[in-house]
């Protein structure tokens, strides 16, 4: 999300300024989403929880009662992402 956020505000992922590194560009996260969604292997409501706390830069919290639902939606998600990632061998097995 950093580096979508980084795009949003007009720089480049190759910028100098970002320190980090990327484990992959976010056209690989999108994609995977939305052939996970496309498939039906994940919904509308996996979506929209990935974005909103996506845009906070933290996954929801188990603890918090109000994000016990957006915890399970986003380690849904999550866990068929990593499938698809793994093939791309974005994401290490571990």
């Amino acid at each position: 999300m950093r580096s979508q956020k980084l795009r949003w505000e007009g720089g480049s992922i190759g910028d100098k300024s970002v320190n980090e590194m990327r484990p992959c560009d976010p056209d690989d996260i999108y994609r995977a989403v939305k052939q996970l969604f496309s498939g039906g292997h994940i919904h509308r409501a996996h979506v929209q929880v990935l974005h909103r706390f996506g845009v906070l830069d933290r996954s929801p919290d188990f603890r918090c009662p109000e994000e016990i639902i957006a915890h399970r939606l986003w380690e849904e998600a999550l866990d068929k992402m990593t499938s698809i990632l793994r093939k791309k061998e974005i994401v290490e097995w571990t």
